[in-house]
This record gives C-alpha cells, sequence and structure tokens, in this order.
C-alpha cells in the first residue's frame, strides 16, 4: 500500500511506498530484520507454542514427546545444574580418537547429533531427476557463513576473523581451558578452517546449478577421497543403503581429504570439539548462550537482544 509521506515517488520511490509502514514498524532488538513476513512468523510461532505448552500441561499419547522436548530445552535450571555433562559423552569420544582412520564413523555420529564437522550430508531431490530423492553431500565444517569470511583481507573482514578468533578462544575458556590453551586451540580451529575454505566456492559460482552437481556412482565416492571409509559413515550417519550421492563440489572433498590428512590429530580433535560446541551452544549454560550470540547474533546478525527462551525452544521443536 502507499503511505501520504513528504516525499516525491521520483526522489525515493520505495520510501513513498513503504516508509509509512517502516516508521510504524521498527525493527524488534531479537531480530536482524523486519517485514511482513516476520509478522506471520511470529504469529506462528505463538500458535506453536500454544500446542507445546498444553503437550507440557496436558500430555497425549500423540503429543508427548513434543512436550518432554519442550519441556527439557525451556528448563534452564536443569541445564545449568548439568553444565557441560551435556555434552561429556561426546567430548570422550573425541578425545579416544587414535588415528585419522577413526574419522569415518565419529564424524558420521557427530553429525547424527547434530554438529557439522568437514562437510554437510542429508537427502533431497535430484536435481536432474526430480522424481528421485538423493543423498547429497556438500560443503561444510566452517563456523563463518562461507568462503569470503575467510579469504578476503578488506579491513571488515580482517577485524571479523580477529573476532571470530577472539570468539573461539572465550569458548575454549568457558570449556575449562586455560586463556593460553584456549588462544591456542582457536588459532588451530581458524587454520582448519580456513584451509577448508580454499576449497570451498564462493557464493555466487554456488548459484550456477551446473557447478554444484556432480551425481557419483558409490564407488566413485571413495576414489574421491581416498582414506575416508563411507561406509563406515553412512552406516553411522544411520543413511539407508546408498548407491548414488550428488557431490555439490567435488574440488571441495577432494580438499577436505587433503586438509586431514596434513593436519595432526590433536589439531583435527580440537576442531571437531568446537565443532560439537559452537553447534550446541544455544543450549548450553547462560555463559555459552551468552557468548554464542555475542558473535553469531550481535556480530553477525546485528540484533540486539537473544530471542526469548521459548521462541528459541518452540523453533528447535519445530525444525525437529
Amino acid at each position: 500500500q502507499t503511505c501520504a509521506l513528504p516525499i516525491s515517488p521520483c526522489q525515493n520511490f520505495f520510501r513513498f511506498a513503504c516508509g509509512g509502514w517502516i516508521d510504524a514498524n521498527p525493527i524488534p532488538a531479537d531480530e536482524s530484520g523486519w517485514g511482513l513476513d516476520h509478522v506471520l512468523m511470529l504469529r506462528n510461532r505463538e500458535k506453536l507454542r500454544a500446542i507445546l505448552d498444553k503437550a507440557v500441561s496436558q500430555p497425549s499419547p500423540d503429543t508427548q514427546k513434543i512436550g518432554d522436548f519442550y519441556a527439557s530445552c525451556m528448563d534452564e535450571a536443569a541445564i545449568e545444574k548439568q553444565g557441560l555433562d551435556l555434552l561429556k559423552t561426546d567430548l570422550e569420544k573425541i578425545d579416544a580418537l587414535t588415528g585419522k582412520a577413526q574419522l569415518p564413523g565419529l564424524i558420521g555420529h557427530l553429525h547424527r547429533v547434530g554438529a557439522g564437522p568437514l562437510f554437510s550430508f542429508g537427502a533431497g531431490q535430484d536435481a536432474k531427476d526430480a522424481e528421485s530423492e538423493i543423498a547429497i553431500a556438500d560443503e561444510g565444517g566452517m563456523g563463518l557463513p562461507d568462503r569470503d569470511y575467510y579469504l578476503k583481507n578488506d579491513p571488515d573482514n580482517v577485524k571479523l576473523r580477529q573476532a571470530y578468533l577472539a570468539h573461539i578462544t572465550r569458548m575454549f575458556v568457558l570449556m575449562g581451558d586455560s586463556e593460553t590453551a584456549a588462544a591456542g586451540h582457536a588459532k588451530s580451529v581458524l587454520a582448519l578452517e580456513t584451509a577448508l575454505a580454499k576449497g570451498a566456492l564462493d557464493k555466487v559460482a554456488r548459484r550456477d546449478p551446473q557447478q554444484t552437481y556432480h551425481r557419483l556412482e558409490r564407488a566413485e565416492l571413495d576414489t574421491l577421497t581416498p582414506g575416508f571409509d563411507w561406509t563406515v559413515y553412512f552406516a553411522t550417519v544411520g543413511a539407508p543403503a546408498v548407491k548414488q550421492v550428488d557431490v555439490t563440489e567435488k574440488t571441495f572433498f577432494q580438499n577436505a581429504a587433503s586438509v586431514v590428512a596434513k593436519t595432526n590429530l590433536d589439531d583435527i580433535k580440537t576442531y571437531l570439539k568446537w565443532q560439537l560446541v559452537t553447534a550446541t551452544a544455544p543450549w548450553l549454560p547462560k555463559a555459552l548462550v551468552d557468548e554464542n550470540f555475542a558473535f553469531f547474533g550481535k556480530r553477525l546478525t546485528g540484533a540486539t537482544e537473544n530471542k526469548p527462551r521459548w521462541k528459541r525452544c518452540v523453533d528447535i521443536v519445530d525444525e525437529s
């Protein structure tokens, strides 16, 4: 709808058409943008919240699981009490790693619990056969949004990487490391993620569907990444029998295999711990939640406040 504004449409048509709505609807502190789609999403969240509140207070056989899930997410006192014990089993699995041959099974497990080291894996429609669903292996394993954040040397990206390094350091301190050890761990994480980024396509190239579709037979996948046992990975991640895989970026996977081969095992363990904690940070004790938001929320999106707990818990139940 057009708005009665003291501005000519020839001077600024967007402001002429939308300025009244923008002035009447400032961006909420817990959002990075605001529009009618956000209003609809908020209304939907409120409806979902009502469903989940009822699932907690009046569970039925059909709603017991979502009610339990939502209640456990909302129980901040229990989360504070458990602390990092929530991650103890998975951190011990990482510490128990004795050789790189064990990585496929460990990465499959970490992917299954929600972390995302080295690459991403899932299923979707085959881009060249819409009637078929196919396994899809894509780039991943990087904490920052895309390769340019790691590789561009303009002042903004240099400052952002410095802030990211400081954030990783603070997170390792919150996990119990000394300042010195945490700073060293942060450097090794950033170095490994930067090495992965060098094999990734930039976001412009990823818009070209021809550059992000490579349907490989199962045997071709083994040849692409020597030393990585995909049979073990598929079994651990819980995939069905896989005959073909769309490897979106072949060069990324070739590079990732090379990065793993060149990186010492201790640095790989540190990186895996980081990938686990950064993926689970929104659900850990408050100190880690706040530090995670300070970087990924404030620094990267511009939001000034974290979303209320109920919004975050509604979203994770919905996503899951």
